[in-house]
């Protein structure tokens, strides 16, 4: 028995603990025809002791929706509207309202029904017609507005006040007009659609209320073209080795089209091209890519140029230019020097200069000029050829004179000068000139190498 007692007992402290949520409704506005608003409230009581979560669910033809959460012993009223859908059959009807708890689980009261008594509207008004309703132009794109025209014969004999709402998938427009007597001409100019509508067929529905209840009610078909928008990014880099360009070309539209992708390079640039994608075409002046992409959807093309065979172009001339000297020298003029010795205060150089006739030809009148430096204090040791000491272009120099040099010979000058100090390190001695008539009766000259030695001590004498 006990056990009993204590059972009963907690099942009534838990009833009492849990909510309990109370509902009435209060019918503000419940008939009305196609088109037209009703209004209700709904009054909920939270008769338990826990908080509780309310979300009313309906279609979206009520307004607005609701969600809140009632704490014990709370109470709320809202209200509801309800716009009654076009076309719907007249009589007494029932509107579910649907509510959930925080889980979206229905609760036990739900659905609160709510009476509506829709009244038939009358499809004339003095005999008026809605007479023409057209899209301008009947196939309409995106990217473009069009006009909607609507013609309607008011047949009594007073100006009547209307509203002309037009309804689609996609847009909805409305206004308020007023129709002189006899036939009216509506215009909707302006009018335009989502960028991402879906090309296809569509239904335009035209509704005119008019006084007395009076609906007039239309539809026209209009086509929704497709179209293709690309929008591209590039990146280019130019460099004194080459150019580099990508870009990605997106198309934003609603259909599969050509995308069309340019740069500008000159003719030298393009017979330049390293690589490329595919489809490249040149028209003189830049390169461009067309290429087909789908809606939604990005491509990437690319070149790269390289300017490495213009920069190697100098070199190659300088090269091929040397080369051709070289082969092409009537003489040749070596200066080296052969030996030296190191004295307090002074030194001597021995020097030896080979001059070679290259070409085929004798060469007659042949002077050497050996420039000496201005640290020279004597010159003497001349080889089998002596020379003489003088001035040329007032600076002293050792000058040879030899009457002919045979073809493919040889002759080698030397001599030896002693200095006036001890220079220990590099030292720069002057060139040696060669002036001579070739077989060919032309004056020339010929120039040897600057000579740079390095002189190291060596024990003094």
């Amino acid at each position: 028995m006990r056990k009993l007692v204590t059972m009963l007992l907690i099942l009534f402290i838990f009833s009492l603990s849990h909510a309990k949520i109370a509902t009435s409704v209060e019918n503000i506005k419940i008939s009305g025809s196609s088109g037209d608003i009703l209004q209700y409230k709904i009054n909920f009581v939270n008769t338990g002791t826990n908080s509780e979560y309310i979300s009313l669910f309906a279609d979206a033809n009520f307004l607005p929706s609701n969600i809140f959460t009632l704490s014990g012993g709370e109470s709320k009223t809202i209200s509801i509207e309800y716009k009654i859908p076009l076309n719907s059959k007249s009589g007494e009807v029932l509107i579910p309202v649907k509510v959930f708890d925080e889980n979206g689980k229905e609760r036990s009261f739900s659905p609160i029904f709510l009476q509506a008594n829709i009244i038939p509207r009358p499809l004339v008004y003095r005999n008026s017609a809605l007479l023409e309703l057209s899209v301008v132009p009947t196939s309409v794109s995106p990217l473009e507005t069009f006009s909607v025209i609507l013609k309607i014969n008011n047949t009594g004999k007073d100006v009547a006040s209307a509203n002309v709402v037009l309804e689609s998938g996609f847009f909805g427009r409305s206004k308020n007009v007023s129709l002189k007597a006899g036939i009216n001409e509506i215009v909707f100019e302006g009018l335009s659609l989502a960028k991402d509508t879906t090309p296809g067929t569509y239904v335009l529905t035209a509704s005119v209320y008019l006084p007395e209840d009076t609906l007039l009610i239309s539809t026209v078909n209009y086509d929704v073209k497709g179209y293709s928008d690309c929008k591209t990014q590039f990146n280019k880099e130019v460099t004194i080795f080459g150019k580099t360009y990508e870009a990605m070309v997106t198309n934003v539209g609603t259909e599969e089209g050509k995308c069309l992708i340019a740069d500008e390079i000159t003719s030298i640039e393009y017979k330049l091209l390293t690589s490329h994608t595919e489809g490249i075409s040149y028209n003189g002046s830049a390169v461009s890519w067309s290429v087909l992409v789908k809606p939604g959807q990005s491509k990437v093309v690319y070149y790269n140029v390289t300017y490495l065979s213009i920069l190697a172009i100098p070199f190659i001339a300088v090269g091929i230019f040397l080369t051709i000297w070289y082969f092409t020298r009537e003489m040749d003029v070596k200066k080296e020097l052969i030996d030296y010795k190191i004295y307090p205060g002074a030194m001597l150089l021995k020097f030896q200069i080979k001059i070679k006739n290259l070409s085929s030809k004798d060469y007659k009148n042949i002077e050497v000029i050996d420039l000496l430096p201005s640290f020279v204090k004597d010159v003497k040791d001349f080889g089998t050829v002596s020379g003489s000491l003088t001035k040329y272009s007032g600076q002293l120099a050792v000058i040879w004179k030899i009457e002919e040099l045979k073809a493919k010979h040889e002759v080698i000058l030397s001599y030896s000068f002693r200095t006036s100090v001890e220079v220990l390190g590099k030292i720069v001695i002057p060139t040696t000139l060669v002036k001579y008539i070739n077989g060919k009766g032309e004056h020339r000259e010929e120039t040897s190498s600057l000579l740079v030695i390095e002189v190291e001590e060596k024990t003094k004498k």
